[in-house]
């Protein structure tokens, strides 16, 4: 699924967990954290809220999942939400990187600074 800019900064606005909200935003849009973090503070959103929950990692050990056949472990239960199928995956992949190398050299364009020919080129590769 590719969200617009503005569907970006209203869903982590909307978020309760800012900072996981970064990472599922990259994920449904098939790109990175740092781009989603780009996207935000170009829009004007101050991350300082999305980094304000985050806690040091404790050095606990979680107990693990139930394994079939031992107790706790529930056969009816439904399993957790997949993973896109590749072909999917791959197409929201090549739309996501497209838009990434235009939003880029917009930026250029907008900087008054050339252009480098291997974006043109893999943009040309990629349409």
């Amino acid at each position: 699924m590719m969200m617009t800019d503005g569907e970006i900064v209203k869903n982590f606005r909307e978020a309760k967990n800012k900072s996981a909200q970064i990472g599922i935003l990259a994920e449904l849009n098939a790109t990175s954290e740092d781009i989603i973090k780009t996207i935000l503070k170009s829009k004007g959103v101050d991350l300082r809220s999305a980094n304000a929950g985050k806690k040091k990692k404790s050095m606990e050990i979680e107990a693990a999942d139930p394994v079939p056949g031992e107790a706790g472990y529930e056969a009816d239960k439904e399993p957790p939400i997949g993973i896109a199928p590749r072909e999917v995956a791959e197409s929201a992949f090549n739309e996501s990187r497209i838009c990434e190398i235009v939003k880029g050299m917009s930026r250029y364009y907008e900087a008054g600074m050339s252009i480098p020919p291997v974006w043109r080129e893999e943009l040309k590769e990629r349409l």
